[in-house]
């Protein structure tokens, strides 16, 4: 067991379990949601904007786990939600990884690590910004940079949330 000299915020890492009873009733309560999603692009919207706030407000409680299997949910939710028509931008669940990811990472205080993501991050911004004034159209250069960045964005996002969920050093 970790000890540390000062007292650690937030919930318990732990506080977060699958039961199979739990993943049972989470499968089957899916099955109405599916069909409502189906016949009504409106449930799906809301669907995706619920899971969304979900998200956020896991991120900002502090509850690393729940965030970790809320992130495989959105990657997965992707697909249902652009089967159904959902009114969201086609990047929706990437840009939402990484936005749930970053406040994740901010508010568990553990931002430390190897720099070389952060620089290829850095180098990426340079290049975006090149993209959108060479192409002529606007709108396909926002598509296509979109296309080229909005993946590796989330895969930083969730590389620097991983390594702070397995990581069980307190922050300085």
């Amino acid at each position: 067991m970790t000890t540390f000299s000062h007292p650690v915020t937030g919930p318990p890492r732990a506080s977060f379990g699958v039961t199979p009873g739990w993943a049972a009733a989470f499968l089957l309560a899916h099955v109405p949601l599916g069909l409502a999603m189906r016949a009504n692009p409106v449930v799906s919207t809301t669907h995706a904007l619920v899971v969304l706030g979900l998200g956020i407000g896991w991120a900002f409680a502090g509850y690393e786990n729940r965030v970790a299997l809320w992130g495989g949910y959105v990657a997965a939710s992707d697909v249902l939600w652009r089967m159904t028509g959902a009114s969201i931008q086609w990047e929706f669940a990437k840009y939402a990884l990484a936005l749930v990811f970053a406040f994740a990472i901010l508010r568990s205080g553990r931002l430390r690590g190897p720099a070389l993501p952060f620089i290829y991050m850095g180098l990426l911004i340079p290049s975006s910004i090149l993209v959108a004034q060479l192409v002529i159209d606007a709108r396909a250069g926002t598509a296509q940079n979109s296309a080229m960045s909005s993946g590796f964005h989330a895969t930083f996002a969730r590389v620097k949330e991983l390594a702070a969920v397995f990581t069980c050093q307190q922050p300085r």
